[in-house]
């Protein structure tokens, strides 16, 4: 067996690698690389705990997540409109093993950058060239204005204010501690965001989590808490993961949209580009409404004007347009694999799909002839592929053709 992928593999199962080995480990995948020695790794895993110990070793990939994906990948879409994008299933007596080791496998994902990369290039693929995915990386402004490169900089204390402790942990998550009281201290603001091409999660005072997608914002007072409520404004994608707390509600503020909970899960996709701002909610019950044309506030939920408010449902999403608010029943996975690692597409148009990409993996895209393709596209694939294994699936489906130069991705319409 390979030491160097039994070494990269239990950091990554650990949950220790950094970007360089997670981008080594990815590259071995990509190799020739024997499946059976990764299949001995994961059933050594599988094998030296029980499925309840390995569960509990992680938040970062809830429980079940690898079971739902896997029943998702497979089942079939025989809708005659839809393109589907091709999936490729890993061996029969994998799928067990796979099922049972969401946080380590990122379910399917690495089998399918590892099948995907066998498949030779198609007549359609111009020119692509070697682009690798976006990775771990974020920039923390703080109050006094000092910007923290976080990908540079090394785990430990980065600053004190108000209060609070803000720190690096040594897998690379940001997170808020409570050393002493805030009252009667002024706070400032905080802002974590993210480029193109890097995603980052932070943990709260509260104890809440917030997974950040690429091209994202999120602004927030050191202690959180201001006139008892929890506060903070969004742009672009997060994750929520709220701590219970019915004395203080917590609420994301977006361009179009505010969100309230006590303590819950959901998804809150705010891009400018994109054409609505989207809350989906995956558990416990949340609370939106339009969003009030104001700045960060600091007065209290209780003091705002009544605007419609709208109750969702696990399962529900609100989506608000210039034309107003619309509520629908969803998968919510759909919209919350991005953070487990994964690219998934449902009955989805080229020009969103493309969004995504570019935001991963930091290109821009043009468009050459005809005009914006109506097919849709459904399919999976691990967010942690090269560029040119993803654009690979779109073009052996459509009639369209892919050229990379630089960082500019042209797509061609005959």
């Amino acid at each position: 067996m390979d030491q160097r992928l039994k070494f990269l593999f239990d950091k990554y199962y650990s949950d220790t690698a950094n970007s360089t080995d997670l981008e080594e480990f990815f590259e071995i995948l990509h190799s020739d690389t024997d499946d059976n020695s990764l299949e001995m790794l994961m059933d050594q895993k599988l094998t030296s705990g029980t499925l309840e110990e390995i569960h509990q070793e992680s938040d970062y990939y809830p429980a079940g997540s690898a079971e739902r994906i896997l029943t998702r990948v497979f089942q079939a879409d025989e809708q005659s409109q839809v393109k589907r994008l091709p999936v490729i299933k890993p061996k029969i007596q994998m799928i067990a093993i796979a099922a049972a080791m969401a946080m380590v496998f990122l379910s399917i994902g690495l089998w399918l950058i590892k099948k995907s990369e066998n498949i030779k290039p198609g007549d359609n693929m111009v020119a692509v060239q070697h682009i690798l995915p976006g990775k771990q990386g974020a920039t923390l402004t703080l109050a006094n204005g000092r910007k923290v490169s976080l990908s540079e900089t090394a785990e430990g204390e980065l600053a004190s204010q108000a209060g609070i402790k803000i720190s690096k942990t040594k897998d690379g998550q940001l997170i808020y501690d409570r050393t002493g009281s805030e009252q009667g201290v002024e706070q400032g603001y905080n802002t974590l965001s993210t480029a193109k091409g890097e995603t980052y999660r932070l943990r709260l005072p509260d104890g809440s989590l917030v997974w950040l997608n690429a091209a994202s914002s999120i602004t927030y007072s050191a202690g959180l808490i201001e006139h008892g409520v929890r506060r903070l404004k969004l742009s672009g994608e997060g994750y929520f993961q709220v701590a219970k707390d019915k004395s203080h509600p917590f609420i994301v503020e977006t361009k179009n949209q505010q969100i309230e909970v006590t303590g819950t899960h959901f998804n809150v996709n705010a891009y400018p580009d994109d054409s609505a701002t989207m809350t989906t909610l995956v558990e416990g019950a949340v609370r939106v409404r339009p969003a009030l044309k104001t700045a960060l506030s600091t007065t209290s939920s209780a003091s705002k004007p009544a605007l419609d408010i709208i109750n969702l449902k696990p399962g529900q999403q609100a989506a608000t347009t210039p034309s107003g608010v619309k509520v629908i029943s969803v998968d919510a996975s759909l919209y919350t694999d991005w953070k487990d690692g994964i690219f998934t597409f449902k009955e989805e148009s080229l020009s969103s799909i493309l969004r995504k990409i570019s935001r991963w993996y930091d290109v821009e895209v043009a468009y050459q002839g005809g005009g914006h393709s109506s097919t849709t596209y459904s399919g999976s694939i691990s967010r942690y592929t090269d560029i040119k294994n993803v654009l690979k699936l779109l073009q052996d489906n459509s009639g369209i053709r892919f050229k990379l130069k630089a960082r500019t991705l042209t797509v061609i319409q005959d």
